[in-house]
């Protein structure tokens, strides 16, 4: 009997293991820097093929291995910045999980003969889920694999990164469907090969049609500094890297309209520093700051941890913009906080409920940050623009916020090289490239580490400086632009639509079927 038992077990165990290592080829990982995005059709056929085996009571274990496992391989990362991250991670999706593949089962049960399709729809309702709330993380999103195949994700500017995973999912079901039944499904596959030959030829006749614009001159400065190192010394140490960047850069480009430095490539507080004069060390790097920006013809987008002190200490994430010969001496600079915090590392507001976690998370040099309120417009040189920060390029209903303000171009203020990992750069860089799409405006990405770079309101990359070292790359961006409301796309006017339609269908069918059975019991 235990033979018996033993070789199911196994066999289980193989679909978790084929089904995660899709997962984490499919999108960028350590061996394949770009990630294997063409696998991602084929992402949850496995998962299918073991839910049609497994039992109700068994199915919640491998689902929850498939998660953990997934995001071990796929975040593995997370280590480098504190291992309890990583755990927590592989715990919340090892939970998430074994409800999904649970929920795939009772579908099977419920509906039998299509419980195909209310899977697709279940799966495509569960990815969009994930992303809401305290713990949301965009990262692992299926259609985000495809951010290489250009033709492909030129329709997020109408469907969002949650319509286009509709296309991307329906393979691995559409499959299983066959595997199942050994019926031929002309009709649901035909019109899956029409609609992604639509989606293609609407993606090619999109980026050809192109406009012409005037361009404004952009430098992003990658300074490649540790996040981890503390004190006055090597706050000065990094600042003078950072003049000798942009230096070479003016140098090489005087005609430069904006510089844009790292998030927090500046950690002593300017105006605070400046104002208190309580630390003279500190002082004297922000003067010296202040006084070079200001001898320059260019506007500065640095990052600063900004800090106020009213009633308490407040520490603020922000992105600044300072004017030469405006608003540099004294500084007075436009600022935008950060709004979209990231969950554990940088805010968490359970302190009272897990005291451990809180403190361990103190212990590991953990900033946590004060909330921002606005989503800050900012209008200089006849360019309107805004300054999503690092994790917050990730999430396209908080980056559309900026653009339904006004704004149509983004800089992107990042900070992954506590990383270390390339890996974790290019995920981040394959879902900013959707922001792009999304909302048609181009975006430049001013990183520590990587991934520096312009992306054109096509999510083409047109310059990117090597990852994990010392650069700049210097591009031209587009004046888009914001006065008409009929310039803003379909995305950037009505979000996320689709992953909520695909979760009112999801709980209609089991709404539907639920009435059906008591009117048949009755």
């Amino acid at each position: 009997m235990k033979e018996k038992t033993a070789l199911p077990i196994l066999q289980n165990l193989m679909l978790v293991l084929a089904a995660s290592v899709c997962f984490f080829l499919a999108h960028p990982n350590f061996i394949f820097s770009d990630g294997l995005g063409l696998l991602v059709f084929f992402l949850y056929f496995p998962i299918l093929i073991l839910v049609h085996r497994g039992s109700l009571k068994s199915l919640w274990i491998y689902g929850g291995l498939f998660g953990a496992l997934s995001y071990l391989l796929f975040a593995y990362w997370l280590v480098n910045y504190h291992f309890i991250t990583l755990i927590l991670v592989c715990l919340l999706y090892f939970f998430l999980y074994a409800l999904l593949l649970t929920g795939l089962k009772i579908s099977e049960l419920l509906f039998k003969e299509y419980s195909w399709i209310v899977s697709f729809l279940f799966v495509s309702a569960f990815e969009y889920l994930k992303s809401l709330g305290f713990l949301g993380f965009s990262y692992g999103t299926s259609a985000y694999a495809l951010w290489k195949f250009r033709p492909f994700i030129q329709s997020a500017s109408i469907l969002g990164v949650f319509g286009l995973n509709l296309l991307v999912l329906f393979p691995s079901f559409y499959i299983f469907s066959l595997f199942l039944n050994k019926r031929k499904r002309m009709v649901a596959g035909g019109i899956w090969i029409f609609l992604f030959t639509l989606n293609a030829v609407f993606g090619v006749i999109v980026e050809k049609s192109g406009k012409n614009f005037e361009y404004k001159n952009v430098i992003a400065v990658q300074n490649n500094e540790s996040p981890w190192k503390n004190g006055l010394s090597e706050h000065q140490k990094n600042i003078d890297n950072l003049i000798n960047l942009t230096e070479k850069a003016l140098k090489e480009n005087p005609e430069t309209d904006f510089v844009i430095w790292p998030e927090t490539a500046v950690a002593p507080s300017i105006i605070h520093h400046f104002y208190s004069m309580e630390d003279m060390g500190r002082l004297k790097l922000v003067l010296s700051l202040l006084d070079y920006m200001n001898s320059k013809d260019c506007i500065f987008v640095i990052g600063n941890a900004h800090e106020e002190y009213l009633e308490e200490k407040k520490i603020y994430n922000d992105a600044m913009v300072f004017i030469p010969r405006e608003n540099v001496i004294p500084p007075e600079p436009e600022r935008y906080s950060k709004i979209h915090l990231v969950p554990i590392s940088e805010s968490f507001p359970y302190k009272k409920v897990f005291p451990h976690i809180y403190d361990a998370l103190l212990k590991a040099n953990t900033h946590f940050w004060e909330k921002g309120s606005q989503y800050t417009v900012f209008n200089e040189r006849n360019l309107a623009f805004s300054t999503p920060i690092c994790f917050e390029d990730t999430f396209g209903n908080d980056c559309r916020h900026f653009v339904k303000n006004g704004a149509r171009a983004f800089f992107n203020l990042s900070n992954d090289s506590w990383s270390e990992s390339l890996a974790c750069q290019k995920q981040h860089l394959s879902m900013a490239v959707f922001r792009s799409v999304e909302n048609r405006v181009p975006s430049v990405r001013s990183t520590s580490s990587g991934q520096t770079c312009v992306i054109n309101q096509y999510g083409k990359i047109t310059g990117e400086v090597k990852a994990f070292t010392q650069g700049y790359v210097a591009g031209k961006v587009p004046v888009i632009s914001s006065s008409s409301e009929n310039k803003l796309t379909f995305y950037t006017r009505y979000g996320d639509y689709a992953g909520i339609m695909e979760v009112f269908l999801s709980l209609g069918l089991l709404i539907i079927k639920g009435i059906v059975c008591i009117i048949k019991k009755k």
